[in-house]
Formats: C-alpha cells, sequence, structure tokens
C-alpha cells in the first residue's frame, strides 16, 4: 500500500468506526468522539490530492451528534453513509483489505488510482495557467486530455474557463472543434453551478444540461 497522507489515514480510521457500529449496534463514546475529531482534521485539512465531498463528512458529524443524541445506529443512514463514505475512499486507491466489508460495501472495487497524475493533472487547471491559456499564451489545456479515472467534481469545475468557446476562436481556430465540456464531465458530477458556468463560455453546453435546471 502506498503511503497516505493524514487526511487519508484519518478517513480510513472513522470508515472503521463506522463499519463497527453497523456491525456491532453500538460503537463507545471515546471512538465517537474520535471520530469526530478526526473528520473536523479532515474538513480543515483541504487536503488537494485526496479530495473528499465536504457535506458527506458533514454528513458524518451529523450522523455522530445523532448517535450522541440518543438515536440509534438504524436511525441515522447509516448504510447510505458508510457506502458513500467507503466508495469514496477505495475509489481514491485506498485498498483496506476488506475490513470495511459488510453487506452493503463489499461490492465497492478499489480504484487503483496514480495519486500523484491526479495532483499533476489537477494543476493544468491552476489560476497561473488560466491566465496564459487566456491570452493565448502556455500550453493548451483541455479536460478531454485527463483520463475519466481522474476528472472530479473540482477539476471539472477548474477546467471550465479553459473551454471558453470565444477564447478557442482568438487563439486556436474555431471553437466547433471544441468538445463541449459537459460532454466530458460524468453525470454524477454534475452541479447547477457547474451547468450554469459551462453554458457562459460555450452555449452548446446547454443541450448537455438537465431539463429541470433550464
Amino acid at each position: 500500500m502506498p503511503q497516505f497522507p493524514e487526511t487519508m489515514v484519518r478517513l480510513a480510521a472513522t470508515i472503521a468506526a463506522l463499519a463497527d457500529l453497523y456491525r456491532d449496534r453500538t460503537l463507545s463514546l471515546e471512538r465517537m468522539a474520535q471520530a469526530e475529531s478526526d473528520v473536523r482534521f479532515i474538513l480543515a485539512a483541504r487536503d488537494p490530492v485526496f479530495r473528499f465531498d465536504a457535506a458527506r463528512l458533514r454528513g458524518v458529524l451529523e450522523s455522530l451528534d445523532d448517535l450522541k443524541n440518543g438515536f440509534r445506529h438504524d436511525e441515522i443512514g447509516l448504510p447510505r453513509l458508510l457506502r458513500s463514505l467507503v466508495g469514496a475512499a477505495r475509489s481514491q486507491g485506498y485498498d483496506d483489505g476488506g475490513a470495511w466489508d459488510t453487506e452493503i460495501t463489499r461490492d465497492i472495487p478499489v480504484n487503483p488510482v496514480d495519486l500523484y497524475a491526479r495532483a499533476t493533472f489537477a494543476a493544468w487547471f491552476s489560476p497561473h495557467n488560466l491566465a496564459q491559456h487566456e491570452e493565448g499564451s502556455g500550453h493548451h489545456r483541455r479536460l478531454d486530455d485527463v483520463p475519466l479515472e481522474f476528472r472530479d467534481a473540482e477539476m471539472c469545475l477548474a477546467a471550465v474557463p479553459f473551454h471558453d468557446a470565444e477564447i478557442h476562436d482568438r487563439y486556436w481556430g474555431g471553437s466547433e472543434r471544441m468538445t463541449p465540456i459537459l460532454a466530458l464531465v460524468p453525470a454524477d458530477l454534475f452541479t447547477r453551478e457547474l451547468c450554469a458556468q459551462a453554458v457562459a463560455v460555450d452555449p452548446r453546453n446547454l443541450a448537455y444540461v438537465p431539463e429541470a435546471w433550464r
């Protein structure tokens, strides 16, 4: 197993606690307090390589609060929460060796992604590179140059200005040859903010926006 940063180590400990809670239907106050501390650490760290959904993590804190306030383990949405967190960790290359397996998580595969490649691709869409892109200098980057397994919500949003139709017309000759960015974003990563920004830089993206958001 590769060397994982503190954020991933703490997430692993949190998932282990929740898996034990699911199996044993109880969790000590000490482990609840440690899980809460670990989640707050992850939220504050904002790790640039290991990215975790903040809303998902805040859901863990709310569930732990509910437990402390007397709710039963089956009243806090634990199956959905556990499956979501195990999926997030395994998708980022963490192999728990089956330690988190329950009937709701054992089918979730480990995705052996290269973490340094993930960070490298994310850096393509940095503010510095955007400034060069907008003036027609530097290397021309697009989301379609990034392998699908490395595309995540934050990267897709950061890549939107690099798919600006006007800039492509000005410097690279014809935006019609550029794939609309929403055609390159996995459907489960769509957000209203992403869709709005994508349509603003290239009206062709409207065809990919869910009907309810138009």
